[in-house]
């Protein structure tokens, strides 16, 4: 078994997390995310993946102004989802869950897709947005420009980040949000 820990530290306002990587046999990330700027949360969550690297349950519970929301995301091998047991037909086809306040899951298209330098590949996500704490698939690439170096885009909004990442593919650095200690 292969595990490890990981602290980030928000670049960008007062927050971070602490995570713990489990690469092997299968990917199992559970983190906790702490803000403690304006939006002051807490988020702590859990992901369980199949042996292709593909999400398979998610768990994440969004700790905000007193009150606790929770959500639960599965993917069959169809990959169709349920949130919180209601079969969500938008998402089917993504095979990655992206958590809005985390660099953590990242890891999950880079290690699943094997790029080569100079590879590009689209994929689709089921995106956990935050505060609103609801689930929607998003598109988005990764661009390998380097050993060790991403592009990650969002294809609908625009937005794009660079990422440093170890040699496990785990981020590192998160181009202006998110670097490790």
């Amino acid at each position: 078994m292969m595990t490890y820990d990981v602290i980030w530290k928000l670049l960008e306002g007062e927050g971070l997390e602490y995570c713990t990587v489990t690469l092997q046999p299968a990917t199992v990330i559970q983190g906790k995310v702490i803000c403690a700027d304006a939006d002051r949360c807490f988020v702590e969550y859990e992901v369980k993946c199949d042996a292709e690297g593909g999400t398979e349950e998610v768990v994440v519970r969004y700790h905000e102004e007193q009150k606790l929301r929770t959500l639960r995301l599965e993917r069959d091998h169809q990959d169709r989802w349920t949130v919180n047991g209601v079969v969500r037909e938008e998402l089917t086809g993504a095979k990655d869950i992206d958590i809005g306040v985390t660099p953590s899951t990242n890891v999950l298209p880079i290690r699943r897709l094997q790029l080569e330098i100079g590879q590009c590949a689209e994929v689709m996500a089921a995106w956990i947005c935050f505060p609103e704490f609801t689930v929607q698939p998003l598109l988005q690439s990764y661009e390998k420009t380097g050993d060790n170096t991403y592009i990650y885009r969002s294809i609908d909004s625009g937005y794009t980040a660079r990422l440093q990442v170890d040699a496990n593919g785990v981020a590192m650095n998160y181009e202006d949000q998110w670097k490790a200690l």
